[in-house]
């Protein structure tokens, strides 16, 4: 994806009203994929996430501050679960920082959502597919565990 697109046209998607057809386009390309590959679809708002913020490169989870990325991320997560697909930590970490954004946020529907898709999670289910980006996304958000020992436990089960 990133080398088909500059950033530029994200620039505004989630503060403009004038983007509508960007949102139109964007469900539909997320429709061809939402069943088959739900994970896609979570790639896919990542990136235009990521974009929108200016922080293309950077490892950054922040963009789950946005209440229009979120819920829509977290529904395909859900699906994947669902599914018993393979989840990346990466994934594991789009979850809880949703589910930390959502605590913050005071928005008890999304927090428990969040908290719902975890509890359904499989950890068996949890793969490392990308050792040294996941290990730099860890260790940017640290901040999600409640405590140390169960960031070590996490840390030291998948090798990050």
């Amino acid at each position: 994806m990133e080398t088909e697109v500059d950033g530029k046209i994200f620039g505004e998607v989630f503060w403009t009203d004038e983007y509508e057809n960007f949102w139109v386009r964007l469900n539909e390309v997320l429709e061809l994929h939402k069943e088959r590959n739900p994970l896609r679809c979570v790639e896919i708002l990542d990136f235009i996430g990521r974009n929108a913020n200016h922080r293309p490169n950077d490892v950054t989870l922040s963009h789950y501050k946005n209440s229009s990325l979120s819920p829509l991320s977290l529904q395909y997560l859900e699906e994947a679960v669902k599914q018993g697909l393979e989840i990346s930590v990466f994934h594991c970490l789009i979850i809880m920082d949703i589910w930390f954004e959502a605590a913050n946020q005071k928005n008890q529907t999304l927090f428990d959502k969040a908290v719902n898709v975890m509890q359904q999670l499989d950890t068996e289910k949890v793969v490392v597919k990308n050792q040294e980006a996941e290990s730099e996304y860890f260790h940017a958000y640290s901040h999600l565990w409640r405590d140390r020992e169960s960031y070590k436990s996490f840390a030291q089960r998948w090798g990050l």
